[in-house]
């Protein structure tokens, strides 16, 4: 386990955002992560200080919108990027990066993923959520839960009514279970069904 300065565990939050919406519910996150005594980096994925490679830390949450059923590709960026969207946002997205990370010294570190997609899209099964489990599956993390959906009034936005109060019960209660418990020992988290 990695400890930040203070002796807190530590946690990565690597957010893709085209138009913000995703972005304003990672910061929720991370704010609820440090309310539960995590050290919390939070990262754009277009940002140049972004960490690759083997990541050593104890939990990595990724969040991404989601557009045509799936994670972005450069396609798909290119017309937020037309329509003011910043050039960090629509350099890389959270695939690209999710394919040049590995946990650090062969752990099993646990990973949430959480998406945000139009509201009329709620029931259909194609999100960004799932598919970054699979790719971080593929990398050797710890899938832990099943990814949350936020839902946006539409394809810009802006997100609905008590959203991001639930990105921080989703975000609390998945952590919880990661908890050591007393006389047991820390088992490797399962991957999610």
């Amino acid at each position: 386990m990695s400890y930040a300065p203070d002796g807190r565990p530590l946690a990565l939050v690597v957010v893709e955002s085209m138009r913000g919406n995703t972005e304003a519910v990672a910061h929720v996150v991370a704010q609820a992560l440090e309310r539960v005594s995590y050290g919390v980096t939070l990262h754009e994925v277009g940002d140049p200080t972004m960490p690759t490679g083997r990541l050593d830390t104890d939990l990595v949450v990724v969040g991404a919108p989601t557009h045509a059923f799936s994670l972005t590709r450069p396609s798909a960026r290119a017309d937020p990027a037309r329509h003011g969207a910043s050039a960090a946002a629509v350099r890389t997205g959270l695939r690209e990066w999710l394919s040049e990370v590995t946990p650090a010294h062969g752990r099993r570190v646990p990973l949430l993923a959480f998406d945000t997609r139009v509201q009329r899209a709620r029931r259909l099964r194609g999100a960004a959520g799932p598919r970054a489990c699979v790719l971080a599956r593929h990398r050797g993390f710890a899938v832990h839960r099943r990814p949350g959906s936020f839902m946006v009034a539409d394809n810009v936005g802006p997100l609905l009514g008590g959203e991001l109060a639930r990105a921080e019960i989703w975000v609390t209660t998945a952590v919880a279970d990661l908890a050591p418990r007393p006389g047991r020992q820390h088992e490797p988290v399962a991957a999610a069904r």
